[in-house]
């Protein structure tokens, strides 16, 4: 886990995010000029990947962005969602800030495949 203590840290990170993200969707060759957009996520977590993808996709003059997530964690969020006009944010369920797996969420290639989703004990993430 990376603990980012500083405003400097968390837009330096955010930057990194961006970048990584921009450029493997860089290469989308899907036409989304004048269409409505849906992401749809397992989980929505510090908000650095929606942000940038939202701002990916504004540049394609999409003519909404909307985002569809099976869980939210919002007491994690660094970056606050701004979706642009005409988008629209579904959740499914508020998620506590939990390290959760199953229902394709995996840590480490594990537990993904669990037909629910389930609480990871930390003793199995963290080292002693």
């Amino acid at each position: 886990m990376v603990v980012l203590s500083s405003a400097y840290e968390i837009e330096k990170r955010v930057e990194e995010m961006a970048a990584v993200i921009t450029q493997e969707f860089a290469d989308v060759r899907i036409d989304v000029k004048g269409k409505h957009v849906l992401l749809v996520e397992a989980i929505v977590d510090t908000g650095i990947t929606l942000s940038t993808l939202v701002a990916h996709f504004g540049t394609k003059d999409v003519a909404s962005f909307s985002v569809c997530t099976l869980l939210d964690k919002t007491s994690r969020r660094i970056v606050p969602l701004q979706l642009g006009a005409g988008g629209k944010y579904y959740r499914g369920f508020q998620c506590p800030d939990e390290f959760v797996v199953g229902y394709g969420m995996d840590y480490a290639e594990q537990y993904r495949c669990l037909p629910y989703i389930g609480v990871l004990k930390p003793h199995i993430y963290t080292k002693n």
